[in-house]
């Protein structure tokens, strides 16, 4: 699949009711710390990358006692390039929720305390938008993209300077 934005944009366009279809899923699972769900839902998306092509030995899940005898687990994937030419990167996330409670949520003031500045200021501080595509930019890259590699484009460039990123210091070969 070729990594432009209209292929993408039509494959997510083909494959919209099995995305929904699993997002639905993967919501319903109770991760509420102290539940034990936590491992269910690592088996379900174990599941789902060995599906979508990962190695069986590049899927692991690793049992672990969490705060006041949670049985959980860490699900670790290992994301190989056809071509390496990067430094690895690790992408990290966590199941557990905290439950959301409707007698908490009532008591919530039903205008927000902060100025919309403030708002402002808090979503440019956790906006990664985009940042996931530097991941394979390179500034060296020439021809066709590759699933693991693509040009660096001045939206890329920008979006590096953003978050302290030198192309051609940290987007080259190890």
């Amino acid at each position: 699949m070729k990594l432009d934005k209209k292929s993408l944009t039509d494959f997510a366009r083909n494959e919209r009711e099995r995305f929904e279809a699993t997002l639905q899923q993967f919501v319903e699972i109770p991760t509420v710390s102290g539940r034990n769900e936590v491992p269910k839902l690592a088996e379900f998306l174990a599941g789902e990358l060995k599906a979508a092509g990962f190695a069986a030995d590049d899927v692991k899940i690793m049992p672990y006692e969490g705060e006041t005898g949670d049985k959980t687990v860490a699900l670790i994937a290992r994301w190989r390039a056809d071509k390496p030419t990067a430094k690895p990167i690790l992408l990290m996330a966590h199941m557990d929720v905290v439950e959301a409670k409707r007698e908490e949520l009532a008591a919530l003031p039903a205008v927000s305390p902060l100025t919309a500045d403030e708002v402002a200021e808090i979503r440019a501080i956790g906006d990664n938008t985009g940042s996931m595509a530097l991941k394979g930019a390179a500034p060296d890259h020439e021809g066709e993209p590759r699933p693991d590699r693509w040009p660096l484009t001045p939206e890329l460039e920008e979006l590096a300077a953003r978050w302290g990123i030198e192309p051609a210091r940290d987007l080259v070969p190890a």
